[in-house]
């Protein structure tokens, strides 16, 4: 005899059971950034970029006389101080655009300031404290409404240059002073402070911290309260580094800067901070890259100056120099792994 088909006997009014769900493979969570092998590519990176800076320095000693090197690091200091600046925003994945316009904006400032008979000292460290102050606001503006640094920024700088052009009204400010010949001093200054950040840097509950921005996942709701201290710290030293810049670049031309410099000297700092390693992804950085990086771009720049090319040329080299550094910021992620976002 056949037996029936199982359902033959079923209730008809018996309610249907839902079939078990479907069984997902465990997705493995992702896996810590490897700090040695993340540490082994800085390192390579920046080896390279020593042996390139070290050559592109014997070239220009066989091209110029002694005083080929002096100008060198006279044009590398400032450049160098407002490259850190960029760096340091990049660091905390708080990318500042307005570099340029707060390094103009405090040179401007301390001079205007030195013509009042204010000392040179003073004016120069106001000048620098009304970059932080600038900056400030502006971490506040980003740490409230939690929206991208590099749109903040951006407006940041226009408004800061539609407020110089309004209260200067593009004037060049000559200063008297021998401070000029202290360059020197300012290329030490830089050094300084781009490897002691660099090595502090170094720090994972740091970085963890500053850069807490670069984990935010979703796009739109309110980031919290620990990407915000990122974004206000991340701004204002960007800023104070950015304010010695401008400094340093007044003292070195005994005036103020000249009206309409601030996009080329964002444009110089993003280059300087991507080539030397740091990620435009935001934390992931060397500690000599920034150093090698910037004194390599002003070697080349002034090779190509005594070679007799245009202005243009600054811009070919740091138009080069940013697209060789998204290579390497690739090359860096993708060797290091991702990220694991900290918890709030």
């Amino acid at each position: 005899m056949t037996n029936p088909a199982p359902d033959a006997y079923a209730d008809p009014f018996a309610t249907p059971t839902a079939p078990p769900p479907p069984v997902v493979p465990a997705t493995p969570p992702p896996r810590q950034g490897i700090a040695g092998r993340e540490l082994i590519v800085h390192i390579g990176w920046e080896a390279l970029l020593a042996i390139a800076t070290l050559g592109a320095i014997v070239l220009l000693l066989n091209t110029s006389s002694r005083a080929g090197l002096d100008t060198l690091l006279s044009q590398v200091a400032p450049l160098g101080l407002i490259g850190a600046a960029m760096a340091l925003s990049l660091r905390t994945g708080t990318p500042n655009l307005a570099v340029g316009a707060l390094a103009v904006g405090a040179g401007t400032i301390g001079a205007e300031l030195t013509t009042e008979q204010m000392p040179l000292v003073g004016a120069m460290a106001i000048g620098v404290a009304s970059a932080v102050i600038a900056a400030l606001f502006i971490g506040l503006i980003t740490a409230v409404l939690s929206v991208p640094t590099w749109a903040v920024t951006l407006g940041a700088a226009a408004l800061i240059e539609a407020g110089l052009l309004a209260a200067f009204h593009s004037k060049t400010i000559v200063i008297l002073t021998e401070a000029g010949g202290k360059q020197p001093l300012w290329f030490v200054a830089f050094a300084v402070l781009t490897l002691a950040g660099g090595a502090i840097w170094l720090i994972p509950g740091l970085r963890r911290t500053l850069s807490h921005s670069r984990g935010a996942v979703a796009a739109g709701p309110w980031a919290g309260f620990r990407p915000g201290i990122g974004a206000i710290v991340g701004l204002t030293g960007s800023a104070f580094l950015a304010g010695l810049g401008g400094v340093a670049f007044t003292l070195r031309l005994h005036a103020s800067p000249p009206p309409g410099i601030s996009g080329t000297l964002t444009l110089t700092a993003l280059a300087i901070a991507l080539l030397g390693g740091v990620s435009v992804f935001g934390r992931r950085a060397g500690v000599t890259g920034t150093l090698f990086a910037a004194v390599l771009i002003g070697t080349i720049t002034q090779l190509l100056a005594l070679e007799g090319f245009a202005s243009w040329s600054n811009f070919l080299v740091a138009g080069g120099a940013i697209l060789i550094g998204l290579v390497v910021s690739r090359i860096i992620e993708s060797a290091s792994g991702p990220t694991v976002p900290a918890q709030v």
